[in-house]
């Protein structure tokens, strides 16, 4: 049975040599990795998914070849060509507008090249995403994170703001209030928020819920 299993064990390493001289690194990587401790296997391995990695980078799978780069530790220059890849990811996320995707990639090169100061840019973007897109308190919070970039101090209390103002048009004052006084100086907030607070006590009154509507109106 021994035998059997070394001869089976040397058809796959040739196999394996056969698929790294087709291209075919995926395959050679697998049955690189099933011989681990056959001969030179694992340092053929090792080669391959470099290849691989270089492969994909060359293809423009950024994300993928910074996977398998990364996956080879101090592999000749591996780690190096690991940030490399990932930078261009980030790069290329931002062009596709896929700021979340860039915030992760940017976030986890540290001190990187640019990284530092292209994370903050990628983060403002998003938060305007989210703003848009109807997430405003991730958008406020992301964004007041972001201290003088751009008009981030602005568009953090816009985005508790536009809630704010919609609630009070819905007649929700409660949650006007809880929105508008969070951003007190900005645009007529206080204003709005203590014209809430005033309907919201109206309402408790038409509602014979006096005690409490004396409570609204005091506050």
């Amino acid at each position: 049975y021994e035998e059997v299993d070394v001869h089976a064990q040397q058809v796959s390493y040739a196999l394996a040599g056969e698929a790294v001289q087709a291209g075919d690194y995926e395959a050679a990587i697998e049955r690189y990795a099933a011989l681990s401790g056959f001969e030179d296997a694992d340092a053929l391995c090792a080669e391959a998914t470099y290849a691989f990695a270089a492969q994909q980078q060359e293809g423009g799978a950024f994300a993928r070849a910074a996977e398998l780069f990364d996956s080879l530790g101090d592999y000749e220059d591996a780690a190096d060509r690991a940030k490399v890849c990932l930078y261009a990811d980030a790069g290329a996320a931002m062009e596709e507008g896929d700021y979340a995707r860039a915030v992760e990639a940017y976030a986890s090169l540290g001190a990187y090249e640019d990284a530092p100061s292209l994370l903050t840019a990628a983060r403002y973007h998003l938060g305007v995403n989210l703003m848009n897109g109807g997430e405003y308190e991730a958008a406020s919070e992301l964004l007041q994170s972001l201290g003088e970039y751009e008009d981030a101090q602005i568009l953090w209390q816009e985005a508790l703001y536009l809630p704010g103002m919609a609630s009070f048009g819905e007649g929700d004052y409660d949650t006007a209030v809880s929105y508008l006084t969070r951003i007190p100086g900005y645009k007529d907030a206080d204003e709005q928020a203590q014209r809430a607070r005033f309907l919201a006590a109206e309402s408790l009154a038409e509602s014979g819920r006096f005690d409490e509507a004396v409570e609204r109106y005091e506050a």
